[in-house]
């Protein structure tokens, strides 16, 4: 199976050449198809991803950026959360969050997460596995997020403060930020916030069907320095 590393995610051929027939339709026939993924996908499977990606929103599926993310530290108990995704690239998928919350304490312990992605409306899940490093995107993951988000991760209190006693001052904090920045255009990004990248080890790709049996492709790799290796399953 040969690997041209060269290729970048961007120019990557648009494989979805059926747009004409049903989402599942183009799947089997283009994205999915053995020939398909050996001539563009085997190196990359990122850009396989960026396909599904691009359909989730051409489909209008709810919020396709959302991604749970599983973490665990040193106690071997892991959590999982819901965050957004900030980018994809080719090295691996962007997200951001507040340095005070449970997962960056985690990931500080062990960088090694999993991640998923789940649309119910095109019955297609996406799973990653990888390791995570920090990565500077000069604020575009902060300044994608919703403003009344951006403004709230101003706030004195930690993510992570129990709310009992603490629901009221939240508020008021609150009302003062959002008067604070009423004129301000472009919210500042806090320090406390830091983004992250997922660089992938495993990349799988699940297409279900309701009367046939499910398409599974896992991408796996040793290193980032590593050729993809694929397979196919059945469920």
């Amino acid at each position: 199976m040969g690997n041209d590393s060269s290729k970048k995610v961007a120019e990557l051929p648009n494989a979805s050449k059926k747009d004409e027939h049903s989402v599942v339709d183009h799947d089997v026939e283009s994205l999915l198809e053995a020939n398909t993924l050996k001539e563009f996908y085997a190196g990359n499977p990122v850009g396989l991803f960026q396909e599904w990606y691009k359909d989730a929103f051409k489909h209008k599926v709810v919020e396709p950026f959302l991604m749970s993310l599983a973490t665990c530290g040193q106690g071997s108990k892991p959590s999982v959360r819901v965050v957004s995704l900030g980018d994809v690239n080719e090295k691996g998928f962007v997200f951001g969050t507040n340095v005070k919350t449970r997962k960056v304490r985690e990931i500080e312990e062990n960088s090694h997460v999993a991640a998923s992605f789940y649309w119910t409306k095109l019955s297609r899940t996406v799973r990653v596995e990888g390791q995570v490093e920090e990565f500077e995107d000069n604020g575009k993951t902060f300044h994608a997020w919703p403003r009344n988000i951006q403004i709230e991760e101003h706030s004195a209190l930690d993510p992570d403060t129990p709310l009992e006693g603490t629901r009221e001052a939240l508020i008021d904090e609150m009302q003062s930020l959002m008067e604070k920045f009423a004129d301000v255009d472009v919210i500042p990004q806090p320090d406390t916030i830091k983004v992250y990248v997922i660089i992938p080890e495993v990349i799988e790709f699940c297409q279900a069907y309701e009367n046939l049996p499910h398409i599974r492709v896992t991408f796996a790799r040793d290193s980032p320095e590593s050729e993809w290796r694929y397979t196919f399953q059945n469920r």
